[in-house]
């Protein structure tokens, strides 16, 4: 939910204007140069459009649902008189009324200026008015045309873009309208391209506006003063559009795998500023349309019949998008497994590659070539955000799940100290069952001190001890298939209209988010309900797509292992070749085709001859999307158990002893050790600090033999 933010836009835009034929202004106008004054130009100010985004009259916040695609326009007028459009700005609010002559409602909103004909230097241009006069004269009937062109003013240099005027430029702000702050933006400049990505519309191409006869007379739609402004602001007819678009999976100028390697949720970007990478690489993307009409027959400008919505995620137009489109989930419980962390805005800064789900997933970006985990490109440096995430979190860390209980997914309403104390003498389960408790031979409050104190992050491995973790570098395929099968048939935790719930499903669900906030893509029929599956829900797979994956996970833990670590399982490798382009589960999600029927082969994301790794820019327009399963929502509920080395061994052996001659006597015994946090001398160091003992230097670890048998002949 929101209360209140704030935008601005810069737009670059040629017109020129004719009325019955007749051209107008032989110089064109900028559209910079329809909202300013002569003594607001020597003044140096930005141009740009102010937008303030407001809850419904009546209302303190909106309140969105996951994913949630909300409409939102103005619902005041504001003229150039004193620079309203920029220092008042537009009030929008979620909706949309468009102008529609008489019978629109007196708050219509909108943004109306005098200066219709102004040549580039900012000074009268027009000769329908006279001389000294920069607006046309209209009366009933009148037909009036435009051309427009991409070209720039030289009026409107930001200082975010370094003084440089750029094709378009939005600013985001949030905080109060008195003093907002600065929180991100969209710098897009196709530069030398410009004519060639924004196009140039004869006035044969545009929309011809007839001037209605219900228009009052002698009323100019920017003279006048106070609030109200007149009826005939209420007059206006659309001719062109223009939209900072994200990435989609349809209607993308620059196709792309968008939310694979680029985050939505990114803040900021600045495309073709200082970042004059390919444009498929690029998260945004500027363009402008020929409007003939508001809706239902202008483009983007569309809204639901379930309420104040528009479409994304699969497109951007009734058609082709979707209502929903959830990309990041915000934890309603304490975390109990790394993956969970793909969710985090770990790649905020704007420069590329904007990775997107960065933990736990592996695949690379285009930008690095494939045998490295960086790249020096002139004065910047690209990372593989995956590569390194992962290497820092996996065998570095874990999660407990010993925390204040918060959220409504929390399990209780006590607190650390209390589920520690009842987890200790009590052996009631921590949210992850699977972790036994290890003592030391310490009391319990020392425990609990111990963990819940300002350094427990670094004493509880100590405590803790994983029932029968999991080793990756298994090649037996139905363990694997066991482990991936573990979640199979178990209730799937959904929010639906703000309440969470739950769904039964005889499958195993593979879920981006929990809860999950749509349904699930297998039972999904007509087209429209699988793509908002697909952008919004999970998916299902049954015992046999499992024992398919699990028999090529096996196939790659032969081709990669061993594994000596769990980030080494969980990266690619960099390297050129196959395993350099993605990571074990990965290219096992992949040989197994669990996604195949999920991507539309229509809409395939393809290299470009400047990309240093072409192959990790080939796929689908669709890959990043919640249908699409990745190998970070396969990690999810397993990671917590996995590990890349044994802990628990099983020795046997053997002896005989008997004179020369006589007979011999032969015997079998089994020991089963196991490592313990615990250093061999225990008195000597912590087992969460640095070994400074030689003896502990030297042999480290513990190990206690728990179990001893003797075994029979017929046992070997």
């Amino acid at each position: 939910s929101w209360k209140a933010s704030r935008t601005e836009i810069h737009p670059q835009i040629l017109l020129k204007s004719h009325k019955n034929g007749t051209l107008i202004n032989p110089q064109y106008t900028h559209l910079a140069n329809t909202f300013v004054v002569d003594d607001f130009q020597s003044r140096g100010n930005d141009r740009y459009y102010r937008l303030n985004l407001l809850p419904e009259a009546g209302k303190s916040e909106i309140i969105l649902a996951p994913g949630e695609h909300v409409v939102l326009t103005a619902t005041n007028h504001v003229k150039h008189y004193r620079h309203q459009y920029q220092v008042e700005g537009l009030t929008l609010r979620p909706g949309f009324n468009p102008p529609a002559g008489n019978a629109s409602i007196r708050t219509v909103g909108g943004t109306s200026s005098l200066n219709v004909c102004v040549s580039p230097s900012g000074t009268p241009s027009g000769i329908d008015y006279g001389r000294n006069v920069r607006s046309i004269a209209v009366k009933a009937g009148d037909v009036i045309q435009v051309e427009v062109k991409p070209e720039r003013a030289q009026v409107d240099k930001p200082r975010e873009t370094g003084g440089r005027e750029i094709s378009g430029f939005l600013k985001y702000y949030t905080g109060p309208p008195g003093s907002p702050t600065l929180i991100g933006g969209i710098e897009l400049d196709y530069g030398a391209e410009e004519t060639i990505h924004l196009d140039s519309f004869p006035r044969n191409d545009m929309p011809a506006i007839v001037v209605s006869n219900q228009i009052p007379r002698n009323v100019k739609a920017d003279d006048y003063q106070g609030a109200n402004p007149p009826p005939v602001v209420r007059f206006k007819e659309p001719f062109l559009i223009s939209t900072f678009q994200l990435k989609s999976e349809r209607d993308s100028k620059f196709p792309s795998r968008g939310w694979t390697h680029n985050s939505p949720v990114n803040l900021y970007a600045s495309a073709g500023l200082d970042q004059p990478e390919p444009w498929a690489s690029q998260q945004y993307e500027f363009q402008w349309e020929v409007m003939n009409d508001w809706p239902p027959n202008s483009p983007t400008i569309e809204i639901s019949n379930t309420g104040n919505r528009g479409y994304g995620g699969s497109g951007i137009y009734a058609q082709s998008g979707v209502e929903f489109a959830t990309h990041s989930a915000i934890p309603l419980a304490p975390a109990l497994s790394i993956p969970q962390f793909r969710h985090a805005p770990l790649n905020t800064g704007g420069q590329l590659p904007l990775t997107s789900q960065v933990v736990a997933n592996s695949l690379p970006s285009p930008l690095i070539p494939a045998d490295k985990v960086q790249h020096r490109v002139g004065n910047r440096t690209f990372l593989d955000h995956s590569y390194l995430a992962n290497a820092a979190l996996f065998d570095h860390a874990f999660l407990s799940g010993v925390a204040d209980p918060g959220g409504p997914l929390a399990n209780g309403s006590g607190t650390a100290a209390s589920l520690l104390t009842a987890f200790l003498e009590t052996g009631a389960p921590l949210p992850n069952p699977r972790f036994l408790s290890h003592s030391r031979g310490r009391e319990t409050a020392e425990i609990v001190t111990d963990i819940t104190g300002p350094d427990g992050h670094l004493k509880t491995a100590a405590y803790l001890l994983i029932d029968s973790p999991f080793n990756v570098n298994s090649t037996r395929v139905d363990v694997w298939e066991a482990l991936l099968a573990s979640t199979f048939g178990q209730d799937v935790p959904l929010v639906e209209a703000g309440r969470l719930t739950s769904a039964a499903t005889e499958d195993t669900a593979v879920m981006r988010h929990l809860p999950g906030a749509g349904q699930d893509l297998e039972s999904q029929i007509d087209p429209v309900s699988r793509d908002l599956a697909k952008w919004n829900g999970y998916r299902r797979l049954n015992s046999t797509q499992i024992r398919r994956l699990a028999e090529e996970i096996v196939e790659e833990v032969k081709a990669r292992g061993p594994f000596q670590s769990l980030a080494e399982f969980v990266n690619r490798r960099p390297e050129s070749g196959g395993l350099g382009q993605a990571g074990a589960l990965e290219a096992a999600l992949e040989r197994a085709g669990l996604n195949d029927a999920v991507r539309d082969p229509a809409n395939l994301a393809l290299a470009h001859p400047a990309h240093a790794n072409p192959a990790a820019a080939e796929g689908n327009t669709a890959d990043g999307s919640p249908g699409v399963i990745s190998q970070a929502d396969l990690l999810t509920p397993i990671a917590a158990i996995l590990t890349a080395r044994g802990d628990t061994f099983r020795i046997r052996a053997y002896g005989e002893a008997g004179p020369p001659g006589g007979q011999k006597v032969r015997a079998w015994c089994e020991a089963v050790v196991q490592r313990f946090p615990d250093y061999l001398n225990a008195d000597a160091d912590e087992p969460w600090t640095a070994p400074t003992d030689p003896v502990n230097q030297r042999f480290g670890r513990r190990y206690e033999i728990v179990s001893f048998r003797w075994l029979s002949a017929s046992e070997v």
